[in-house]
């Protein structure tokens, strides 16, 4: 369901990929705007999904921390749901 509605909108100017992972209950996010936060896309997320478990945003490492505190986001993230239904 969640792939049928939120696949090909466009969130903040960019437009977002959804697919199904192999695990039945993930949802794959792709092209993500590489300046949120895990905490923004996160609050994003459960503002606009039910029965979110969990949500893993992939991030990079920043090397100079002085520069950031903030860890930069690789773009894609992995959403856990209840269920698939």
């Amino acid at each position: 369901i969640a792939k049928r509605q939120k696949n090909g909108i466009e969130l903040q100017g960019k437009r977002l990929a959804v697919d199904l992972s192999l695990d039945q209950d993930t949802l794959f996010f792709g092209n993500l705007c590489k300046e949120w936060s895990a905490e923004e896309f996160e609050e994003l997320i459960h503002k606009t999904f039910k029965d979110v478990i969990s949500v893993d945003l992939a991030t990079a490492s920043n090397l100079d921390s002085s520069t950031s505190k903030r860890r930069l986001n690789r773009g894609f993230a992995f959403v856990r749901f209840s269920s698939h239904g």
